[in-house]
């Protein structure tokens, strides 16, 4: 223990860096995320091109107003012709929006993500259309 105290104080400065360090991460993680009252915002001000990217049976059973249902080849089309609105990606939960997002990132890393998707729309009682 005390072999630990005596490296935590002759550390202090890199210590103190690595903390930085793991939290600007942290803040950059959560950075591309929009929460839904957020998007309901950029969507009625015409500001958002909502992308869903859930299987077309799951679209079909109750989607968010003005999203439009395209799988990953025709979203990258998409948001290429799109660059001047915020681009929105919706899915089931976020790790597949997240999988979708780090592949096209590099060139459009304005892109954010509904967080939690339509698991958490659906929990807040946003409306959906069929």
């Amino acid at each position: 223990m005390s072999l630990f105290i005596s490296f935590l104080s002759e550390n202090i400065v890199l210590i103190a860096a690595l903390v930085a360090i793991i939290i600007y991460q942290l803040s950059l993680k959560e950075s591309f995320f929009i929460e839904c009252q957020e998007l309901v915002s950029a969507l009625n001000d015409n500001k958002a091109l909502l992308i869903d990217l859930r299987p077309v049976n799951d679209f079909a059973t109750g989607h968010i107003a003005g999203a439009i249902n395209l799988d990953e080849e025709a979203a990258k089309i998409r948001i290429k012709k799109n660059l001047k609105r915020k681009i929105v990606l919706v899915h089931k939960n976020n790790s597949q929006a997240q999988s979708f997002r780090a592949k096209i990132v590099g060139k459009h890393p304005e892109i954010l993500i509904l967080n939690d998707g339509m698991r958490n729309w659906k929990q807040q009682q946003y409306p959906t259309v069929r």
